[in-house]
């Protein structure tokens, strides 16, 4: 008993100490006013535009981190035209995608406190995933960003503190931000 209390607090200690030194510096900007937020990135990742009001940053082509992206996009509510009436059935819809399109999918449900979301694992070609989204309402109602990390799990939980510290950078502007 006495060994694994010590194996406990020894593991502990490692885990608070490599949560110290991990810095993440996020040295770029993005932001584009018609998107109604800022987000920093690291100065070695890019980032794409695969649709209208939509964004895709990851490490560059040739590296492991290219697998690993976070992606935003902005979804009208119903109240101006769109066809979501609610950050639940925003979620919901992602949700049923994924268990459309995958394969093995398991959904882990949680409220945060900025919205609500899911982090669910995967297999999709072949490879298995992990996934954490989010999904909050612009104050007016008009507007829902997700915001979602997607990696091979094998490397999910190295680029986590990129991720987290790119949330945590993401800042709503403009009017009902």
């Amino acid at each position: 008993m006495r060994g694994v209390v010590f194996a406990t607090l020894g593991i502990l200690l490692l885990l608070s100490l490599g949560a110290l030194g991990d810095t993440v510096e996020l040295e770029n900007l993005f932001y584009e006013q018609s998107f109604g937020y800022s987000i920093r990135y690291p100065n070695d990742w890019i980032y794409t535009k695969p649709r209208e009001f939509s964004v895709v940053f990851s490490g560059r082509e040739e590296t492991p981190a290219y697998r690993s992206t976070v992606a935003i996009e902005n979804l009208l509510s119903a109240k101006v035209g769109g066809k979501y009436e609610s950050v639940r059935a925003v979620v919901d819809a992602y949700k049923c995608e994924l268990v459309t399109a995958a394969e093995d999918v398991c959904i882990h449900t949680s409220d945060y406190p900025a919205g609500d979301g899911y982090i669910a694992e995967f297999t999709y070609q072949g490879e298995t995933l992990r996934q954490w989204r989010i999904v909050i309402a612009r104050g007016n109602g008009n507007i829902f960003h997700t915001w979602a990390y997607a990696s091979p799990i094998e490397q999910y939980d190295s680029y986590l503190p990129i991720a987290r510290a790119m949330l945590d950078s993401w800042t709503l502007v403009g009017e009902e931000g």
